[in-house]
């Protein structure tokens, strides 16, 4: 089955892939994904419209253990952004008690520190074909280099991106997010990745920098009068960044050339334990 094409921002964009592994033209194509959801237009989204609302959310969210996580030194921001995503999509598919994902397990398994293992698609590969394990300590959230034992080998295919869809434009992340769940996506942070005054919107994109992975949860569109459209962005810089390590990215963020790509969630997990085959 051939890729679906479409041209946003004047460069074309495909459907049905996983991200971009380094640069444009260097995809892996993976055909069970869906490529057909339907693109909403803005209009019929429903998006926080205040900063109070953009906060409550934020609040909600955390009082209910959804919490920035922290890459603790290691260039290890996509692999939390997926676990964080399935995390997300877990505990708003009404999954109880929360289930906390080991991201530094599967930095480990995309080959991180040693080749790409930095780039979203590598640990969007490896959640997709092996999950994410579940934290049972917090030496193992950190662990990034222990060889995967057979428990957490099995454990993890439980918790597993098995359904989604690529969102190669933010038109299709927001009416992702407004209609199934969570995306995972990659920008170009620029040398501006920094909040405003208020703590939560970061600024315009400008320069040069290193990419960002990260994840915007269920109802994470936001349209303020101030700022316009943006989507809520839960983070792996603590939660010392923006407002308790939530922030919003605008709109021009995913318009920009250095923007990677977007994954949405829309079914992750085994809730009964069985394993994903």
């Amino acid at each position: 089955m051939a890729p679906t094409i479409i041209v946003a921002g004047g460069k074309e964009r495909y459907m049905g892939l996983l991200p971009r592994k380094a640069a444009v033209g260097s995809l892996l194509f993976a055909p069970h994904y869906e490529d057909s959801f339907v693109l909403t237009p803005r209009e019929k989204w429903r998006p926080l419209l205040t900063d109070e609302a953009i906060k409550a959310h934020v609040d909600y969210y955390i009082a209910n253990g959804i919490l920035a996580s922290d890459q603790n030194g290691f260039g290890s921001c996509a692999a939390n952004a997926c676990a964080m995503g399935v995390e997300q999509a877990t505990y708003d598919a009404g999954i109880t008690p929360l289930v906390r994902l080991a991201s530094g397990r599967l930095y480990h398994l995309s080959g991180g520190g040693y080749d790409g293992g930095s780039t979203l698609s590598d640990n969007l590969l490896m959640a997709t074909n092996f999950g994410i394990p579940k934290i049972t300590s917090r030496q193992q959230e950190l662990d990034y280099r222990s060889n995967w034992t057979e428990e957490e080998t099995k454990d993890a295919r439980c918790h597993a991106i098995i359904r989604a869809s690529d969102c190669p434009t933010f038109d299709y992340m927001g009416a992702f997010v407004d209609t199934y769940g969570s995306v995972i996506h990659g920008v170009n942070t620029g040398r501006n990745y920094d909040t405003d005054s208020s703590g939560l919107w970061i600024s315009r994109p400008a320069g040069s920098g290193g990419g960002h992975g990260q994840v915007t949860p269920p109802q994470g569109v936001c349209h303020t009068e101030e700022h316009g459209w943006g989507l809520l962005t839960c983070g792996s810089w603590s939660e010392d960044f923006g407002y308790k390590g939530w922030y919003v990215i605008p709109e021009a963020y995913f318009a920009a050339e250095s923007f990677t790509d977007g994954f949405g969630i829309a079914a992750v997990v085994f809730p009964s334990g069985t394993p994903n085959p």
